[in-house]
């Protein structure tokens, strides 16, 4: 491949890395709350009393490593903070959390919380899998 053509796939690269940033935001369907406390580096407690569980990440359990790391950085993302809550395709889990994506914004950026953890090192990607796979 020559060099022009590498430039140009780096700066389109580049320039819809940038239009998504700026474009990110929650989606209309989701739902305003407010965080009141924060369980752990996964899992909030929003205002309505309704325990969340982000969806696509699992952070550290207590007594693991950087448990204390997660969670701080989770709470300093979201506690008392107003957050909008994407539902994922299958609302709870099995312990009756709601399984979501927060968004949160600061400053005039929004902040998709659950790939902030990622992205600050603190949490690996899980993908929770529906018990059947059902094909039509």
């Amino acid at each position: 491949m020559s060099n022009r053509r590498r430039g140009l796939l780096a700066g389109i690269s580049l320039f819809t890395l940038f239009f998504l940033a700026i474009c990110a935001q929650p989606p209309a369907d989701s739902r305003l709350a407010k965080v009141m406390r924060v369980v752990d580096g996964d899992t909030v407690v929003l205002n309505t009393h309704e325990y969340v569980r982000y969806l696509g990440i699992d952070t550290p359990e207590v007594g693991q490593p950087f448990y204390t790391s997660a969670k701080r950085i989770n709470r300093n993302l979201v506690w008392l903070k107003d957050v909008y809550v994407e539902l994922g395709p299958y609302p709870y889990d099995g312990y009756g959390r709601l399984l979501a994506y927060l968004w949160v914004q600061q400053e005039s950026d929004w902040i998709l919380v659950n790939e902030e953890l990622l992205r600050r090192g603190v949490a690996r990607v899980y993908v929770l899998w529906p018990k059947y796979v059902l094909w039509p």
